[in-house]
């Protein structure tokens, strides 16, 4: 790479990154957002349920409803994803190696911003008691069984009757999640279901829910109760599901590029910069479902 890096290929570096990063990023648009957040810490504000009273006179005494107000709290984090080039390796910036860092650099701050919503929401309390979510054990629909519908209508059942909004769901699964759920009848079959999952290989949509696959990955990717780094045969895989105003994800610097000159390693410094972080606003509207690799 040469020392007398244009403005062009500095332009077109971070043009590439930031347009990988926002058209791919597995859980971007999923949560409600704060944007251009100031300072290292921000609340989200959850405001509780009103109800109505009855009116007994005219013109008596309005009575308040005494709505709740609680904030909830999240400092940010700072992350970032850099790589040095040798002036030795290219003697210019080519379009390639432009592109391999711009992927190389969007992976690695879009995985980070997606494990920091998943950890938000495996620290959620799910007893199923008042304010809190629910869990759907891997016992239903069968001890010991994977992903499949009789689970996804547990999910289903806690939301509707919380009366969490329909618009707005999510569900997080890992690969055996979708390859479980793709045995089902009720998700393959048009008589159920309008989206053709057996003929996609792949499930997008399906009572309700927006469907997101998250897979293998070094930042941790779902929870699971294995010793390994990596789900396998026989573990306990914890999928997430959410409506989107019940998680807030913070942001104070969206991602970020630079390319900077260093001296001293006769190198170019790429840089992608990140900082934000997640938090449960309302744990209601959160389900933890769990299901056993098979």
């Amino acid at each position: 790479m040469s020392q007398y890096l244009n403005q062009i290929a500095v332009t077109q570096f971070d043009t590439m990154t930031k347009h990988d990063y926002q058209s791919m990023g597995t859980l971007r648009g999923c949560f409600r957002q704060r944007n251009n957040v100031k300072g290292s810490k921000v609340t989200f504000n959850k405001m509780g349920k009103g109800q109505a009273s009855e009116r007994t006179a005219p013109s008596s005494d309005v009575i308040a409803m005494n709505v709740d107000h609680s904030k909830v709290e999240v400092t940010l984090k700072d992350w970032e994803a850099s790589e040095y080039t040798d002036i030795f390796k290219q003697k210019e910036v080519l379009p390639d190696e432009v592109s391999e860092l711009s992927m190389t650099i969007k992976g690695a701050i879009g995985r980070r911003r997606d494990q920091l919503a998943i950890d938000a929401l495996a620290a959620g309390t799910y007893n199923s008691a008042a304010g809190n979510g629910a869990t759907v054990l891997t016992s239903v629909g069968g001890a010991g069984t994977g992903m499949n519908i009789t689970k996804l209508l547990a999910v289903k059942e806690w939301m509707d009757d919380n009366e969490v909004p329909d618009e707005g769901r999510y569900i997080a699964l890992n690969a055996n999640g979708f390859k479980t759920l793709l045995g089902e009848t009720a998700i393959t079959s048009s008589d159920y279901n309008t989206v053709q999952a057996l003929v996609r290989g792949e499930i997008n949509t399906f009572l309700g829910f927006t469907f997101m696959r998250i897979g293998k990955r070094v930042e941790g990717g779902l929870p699971h109760g294995g010793a390994g780094t990596y789900p396998t045969t026989g573990d306990v895989v914890d999928g997430f599901a959410w409506q989107r105003d019940a998680v807030g994800e913070a942001i104070g610097i969206d991602m970020q590029t630079s390319v900077d000159w260093v001296a001293s390693k006769k190198s170019y410094l790429s840089s992608g910069d990140y900082k934000g972080n997640a938090v449960i606003i309302d744990e209601v509207g959160c389900v933890k479902v769990q299901y056993t690799m098979i």
